[in-house]
């Protein structure tokens, strides 16, 4: 009798493992077609959420090696749409790892990230963002600014959360 196989589940992971070229010498962490950003190293996650040590090179592979459109290096040469779909894929996993990152530190609830495998960030993220509501997550009851931000969550929310990651990229640097 033969083997039962799950298209989802085989065609992420068929996904993922074309991304994962620059990850592996990057990383310590293995990335399947399960991996969310919670299964990360606090190391991990603190390099990719500065951008620094080639971070955005990494990212870019993972990002294109996913869509099957190739290493990062071929990135200047793609076309509008294709380009546009990597630009758009990398800013959206960059705020959810910063998400990630402040979640990690107790100071946010809520974020798209949380759920998903990774890959599932990258292959839906035009459905995941346009389905989370709002699109950046909400600050816990403990954090020093909650009350302010719940007077300006409904204008300016997510500039505030934004403005709160140089903030939380410093104490997670000090925590890791």
């Amino acid at each position: 009798m033969g083997k039962i196989i799950d298209l989802n589940e085989f065609s992420s992971s068929r996904a993922i493992e074309r991304g994962l070229t620059l990850w592996r010498k990057s990383f310590p962490e293995n990335l399947t077609s399960r991996t969310h950003l919670s299964d990360l190293s606090d190391q991990t996650i603190l390099t990719l959420a500065q951008l620094g040590h080639g971070a955005m090179a990494v990212l870019y592979n993972l990002i294109m090696g996913v869509f099957d459109l190739g290493p990062y290096n071929k990135f200047k040469y793609l076309s509008g749409e294709p380009k546009m779909k990597v630009l758009e894929a990398s800013l959206f996993l960059v705020d959810q790892i910063r998400w990630e990152c402040m979640r990690r530190l107790g100071w946010i609830e809520g974020f798209a990230g949380e759920k998903y495998p990774l890959v599932h960030l990258i292959m839906k993220y035009r459905t995941l963002k346009s389905e989370f509501h709002p699109p950046f997550p909400g600050l816990k009851k403990n954090q020093p600014r909650y009350e302010e931000f719940l007077k300006r969550r409904e204008v300016d929310g997510e500039a505030m959360i934004r403005g709160l990651i140089p903030a939380a990229l410093a104490a997670f640097s000090q925590r890791v």
